[in-house]
């Protein structure tokens, strides 16, 4: 693998490793020191994913907050840093100002709303532009700060200005991770500076919300003190009540409840976290209250997270973002559709800028595939110029065939999502918020994973969808199938099939999602998959689930993971254990004997 290439794809690794080793397998000497340069930077590595082996505390608290915020989007840069401390370039003082940097970029992040997607790139990218700063003669700390606050495409740091307001308006409880969160809110507790600190490893604490989620009608008598002439109490409820100002940490929760603010005055009060009693030290909790909160808040986050540098752009000659979503659109099959929300998520930038972009450009291939979020054509639209007579966008992608309703919205079956748009550029790194888990390398035993997905299926679903999902399962496994389990927050359900007894062969015809309530049928992965690498195959599969009632997979995403509501489960899981019983016969029998491939009727 080329050194410090950002651009590496996770799946290519080992073919560049071995690539770039093989002509040292002859000179012993040249294999021994490269072991060796691996087994020190292995060293530092551990020092980031288990900051309790870095000596300086410091710098060891930064590695902490970071390992707990998750993720490994800061690995490269902390590496880098850990490499110039180790050889004697820097003090360990000015590597933990440089990591607290990163930090900072991705807190306030968060607090401004802006999109996860592109932090990978952005801190793979980081050392190269960091070692160029350094080379104009920067100390590290400045060097790292300096080049994060270059904007371009997704790179952007949030101002003061940007920070103090996401924080008074925005609904920071929706806002990234829940753990993030918690993060945040330990660190406002911790720069009170408590002579007793908290034991955040035993206290179970959780973010409480001051001003309640569901208040009872004392609430609302309160806030109608504040309203506005075209305001009610409930719209100033839902502007406040997920807010930064409205937050905290506590382990009483179920005490606090939706009781009075009286009430919780006395339990806040009687906690030993600083935020606490500040807000039980106040008479009454409403709108005022709540943003004057928010203020003190936003001026400590100034502090804690430092900004970036004013007036620091890089001019490139186009974001590559752009060049991803041409080819994005270019990979789109005939008979889709997508959103410029799906777009921006897809390169990490906003609607508004995408919406921009293409409205600018009519000459982009396949403009007229991108559509308003409920599927309507925009009225912006415009083809490019000498196609001023080409028939109404609708009608064309009708002819292609996406489906409209009598309100003009396309089918969403039909409807590439972000996640589906990164399948087909090959985008291995894209988060997306949509469903779309891998099932685990090694399978869970146990219950613990099974338990987890059966109670979020009985949290969020009916008894009666759960029940039909729950049956299928017993089913498949009767079939000789096995069941493995996503590992990401929303436990997800797999039905596997080991084929000729080999894991290499496994197939799998569904992934279950029991809090989204959706099951995505994998393509995707299927059509790299004997028997289903054989397309007529997957068509099959297709066209069987389509004729279930309430699954609706549009066929130009046979290549995709459609996906069909789980409650179908409910009333037609009957018929959805005939298709995995076909399903199942098809993938075990030897290719001679396979069905025929007719549409069943």
């Amino acid at each position: 693998m080329r050194h410090n290439d950002s651009r590496a794809k996770q799946s290519d690794i080992y073919r560049d490793q071995k690539r770039r080793l093989e002509p040292l397998s002859s000179d012993e000497g040249a294999l021994e020191a490269e072991v060796s340069r691996l087994h020190v930077r292995a060293g530092r590595l551990m020092r980031i994913v288990e900051p309790w082996r870095e000596n300086d505390p410091g710098l060891r608290e930064v590695l902490e907050r970071l390992a707990r915020w998750g993720g490994q989007t800061h690995y490269p840069l902390a590496l880098l840093l850990l490499d110039r401390l180790d050889e004697g370039a820097c003090d360990p003082k000015e590597a933990a100002t440089a990591l607290s940097y990163a930090e900072s970029y991705m807190v306030r992040r968060l607090f401004a709303g802006n999109s996860t997607t592109g932090n990978n790139r952005t801190f793979m990218e980081l050392p190269k532009e960091v070692e160029k700063e350094l080379e104009n003669g920067r100390s590290l700390a400045d060097a790292v700060r300096h080049a994060l606050s270059a904007k371009t495409g997704t790179r952007v740091w949030p101002s003061d200005a940007m920070m103090r307001e996401s924080i008074l308006s925005r609904p920071f409880y929706k806002s990234g991770r829940s753990h993030q969160r918690f993060e945040i809110l330990r660190r406002f507790e911790e720069s009170y500076g408590a002579s007793e600190p908290v034991d955040y490893a035993r206290a179970k604490l959780t973010v409480e919300h001051v001003l309640p989620q569901q208040p009872a009608q004392q609430w609302f008598d309160l806030l109608a003190e504040e309203t506005g002439q075209s305001e009610s109490p409930e719209d100033l409820h839902t502007q406040l009540v997920h807010t930064l100002g409205n937050l905290t940490l506590s382990g009483d929760n179920a005490r606090l409840s939706n009781h009075p603010f009286r009430r919780k005055q006395q339990i806040l009060d009687s906690s030993a976290l600083r935020m606490n009693q500040r807000i039980a030290a106040q008479e009454r909790w409403g709108r005022a209250e709540i943003l004057a909160r928010a203020g003190e808040l936003s001026a400590r986050a100034e502090e804690l997270w430092p900004g970036p540098l004013d007036g620091v752009v890089r001019a490139d000659a186009e974001w590559a973002g752009w060049g991803e979503l041409r080819r994005a659109l270019l990979n789109m099959p005939a008979g889709t559709w997508t959103t410029y929300g799906d777009l921006a998520a897809l390169i990490g930038t906003h609607a508004v800028a995408v919406g921009n972009h293409v409205g600018t450009r009519p000459a982009l291939h396949g403009a007229y595939r991108v559509l308003m979020a409920d599927g309507k054509i925009s009225p912006g639209f415009r083809w490019p110029e000498g196609r001023e007579g080409d028939p109404d966008p609708r009608a064309v992608l009708e002819s292609e065939g996406v489906p409209f309703d009598e309100w003009g919205r396309a089918r969403r079956s039909h409807r590439l999502t972000a996640a589906d748009l990164a399948a087909l550029v090959g985008k291995d790194d894209f988060e997306s918020e949509a469903p779309a888990q891998e099932p685990e390398t090694a399978r869970r035993t146990g219950d613990t994973a099974a338990a987890r997905f059966e109670t979020l299926l009985r949290d969020n679903q009916t008894p009666e969808t759960a029940e039909g999902v729950l049956a299928t399962l017993r089913f498949w496994e009767e079939l000789g199938g096995s069941l493995d389990y996503g590992k990401k927050n929303e436990t997800s359900c797999f039905p596997m099939l080991s084929v000729g007894g080999a894991r290499a062969r496994s197939l799998w015809p569904v992934a279950l999602y029991p809090a989204t309530g959706t099951a995505e049928v994998v393509f995707q992965h299927l059509k790299r998959r004997p028997p289903f690498d054989d397309e007529s195959l997957r068509r099959d599969l297709m066209a069987r689930l389509n004729g279930v009632d309430g699954i609706d997979l549009a066929e130009a995403k046979l290549d995709l993971r459609p996906s069909f509501p789980l409650e179908v489960f409910a009333d037609h899981a009957e018929e959805l254990r005939q298709v995995l019983d076909w399903f199942v016969h098809t993938a075990t029998l030897p290719e001679p004997h396979r069905p025929t491939t007719d549409t069943p009727a």
